[in-house]
């Protein structure tokens, strides 16, 4: 239902969701990670999610809150940042990015 609904107000939006197969109390958890090149995009992620909720209608958000009721045991975001001081990566990294990696040296 959100892929499809994002895919019609917010095409240009992209996650990754991963399903975590070891360790303890694994029993479905699942990892949504939203890549953002700058803080920017936050602001911008806030602006689209209105404008989705604001798409998709309030019989619409209704039935996806009360899935996610159904099925959500917890929930939690964090962020975090990638910073090339502290990263290990391939050449192939750098070479793709280099204003970026090199300024770590």
């Amino acid at each position: 239902m959100y892929v499809t609904g994002y895919e019609k107000t917010v095409p240009n939006a992209h996650w990754a969701m991963y399903e975590s197969v070891y360790g303890a109390n694994n029993g479905g958890v699942y990892v949504v990670i939203t890549p953002l090149k700058s803080e920017a995009e936050v602001d911008q992620n806030f602006a689209d999610a209105k404008k989705f909720m604001a798409a998709m209608g309030d019989d619409w958000m209704k039935k996806a809150g009360e899935l996610a009721a159904s099925c959500i045991e917890e929930s939690q975001n964090n962020l975090f940042l990638f910073n090339p001081k502290m990263s290990y990566v391939p050449d192939q990294w750098i070479k793709a990015d280099p204003a970026f990696w090199k300024s770590a040296q």
